[in-house]
């Protein structure tokens, strides 16, 4: 008796090219032109990662079904090169506008807030119960197979348990915070902080699973249960137009709902390789990749903020990521 086939798994991708004249009027419309936490320009920055991100998917695991990317009114420049590379798997890029999405929150529109927005991706229409989430600027770079991301129906979690330290670092950046006077909108967004609030709502008091920067399995049901039995929560999170310190990390919900229910594995991630592109030396990130090319185990790498990067690196990643995707 032939099996039965596996439950499809898709990709979903939020992207936006801060640099679309009509999208860069939007944010000042509704945001000013001043520095906002939460909305500086590198968040709405494009230095074509998209492109290579879509190529790691298709190369490196042509068994997603779809790969959904999820845009404001924007079409990203990817069809091209799917064309010449991979033109047999053209079928699967859709773009999601985000008025699909946000269908019966379009009061919340339009949003600047990465966090809000993912927060909707699984009303995507027709999308499977099983998707992996990718910021765009996250690339597979080996080939990876689909329990590497589900264990049957369990999510494969990167990263690792923080215990009530992180809540004590954070209660102290809000009390200086306090003391110094910083106004909501200038203080320092962390990542952490919404993650350790959802590990909260999802009902753990005393520690924080924290997730790297990586691509997230999540499950539909989960994301909607959460959205269905918890509406005033839900909306409060897409309320914010810009990243908000008070949220609840969509990824992070995704991981402590399932972690609280038994219903996931987690993995350190070190299969993983993260490169803060502005930040590290360009010896740092040479040496990076050079460990890509050396460690076969090594599957996924984040570059974040390429276009904020000396150029010398900017470089060097480019050449890098052209040489592995546009062979």
């Amino acid at each position: 008796m032939t099996p039965e086939p596996p439950d499809p798994i898709d990709a979903v991708i939020t992207w936006v090219d801060g640099d679309d004249p009509v999208l860069r009027a939007k944010r000042i419309k509704y945001l000013g032109e001043g520095a906002i936490a939460g909305a500086e320009a590198t968040r709405f920055a494009s230095a074509d990662e998209i492109v290579y991100c879509v190529l790691s998917i298709l190369k490196n695991a042509p068994w997603f079904e779809n790969i959904y990317i999820v845009t404001d009114a924007q079409i990203p420049p990817v069809f091209e090169a799917v064309k010449q590379h991979f033109p047999e798997q053209l079928p699967k890029i859709k773009i999601i506008d985000h008025t699909e999405i946000f269908r019966g929150f379009a009061h919340h529109l339009p949003s600047f807030n990465s966090i809000s927005i993912s927060m909707l991706v699984h009303k995507i229409p027709a999308l499977n119960e099983r998707f992996v989430f990718f910021n765009d600027d996250v690339f597979l770079v080996r080939d990876v197979k689909a329990d590497e991301f589900f264990a049957a129906d369990k999510p494969v979690l990167r990263g690792a348990w923080m215990g009530l330290g992180l809540r004590g670092v954070e209660l102290l950046r809000d009390t200086l915070n306090a003391l110094m006077r910083v106004p909501k909108e200038q203080q320092r967004f962390g990542s952490k902080r919404v993650q350790l609030n959802a590990a909260r709502v999802a009902g753990f008091s005393a520690k924080t699973f924290i997730a790297m920067h990586t691509p997230h399995p999540m499950r539909v049901s989960t994301m909607a249960g959460f959205a269905a039995h918890n509406q005033a929560r839900f909306e409060k999170n897409l309320s914010f137009r810009v990243r908000h310190l008070s949220q609840i990390g969509t990824e992070a919900l995704a991981n402590h709902l399932e972690l609280f229910r038994d219903n996931a594995l987690v993995q350190s991630g070190k299969d993983t390789v993260y490169i803060r592109a502005e930040r590290e030396p360009e010896a740092k990130v040479l040496a990076k990749l050079a460990r890509i090319e050396q460690d076969p185990e090594i599957k996924i790498l984040c570059v974040q903020s390429l276009d904020n990067a000396p150029q010398t690196v900017q470089t060097d990643i480019t050449n890098w990521l052209n040489q592995r995707f546009k062979p």
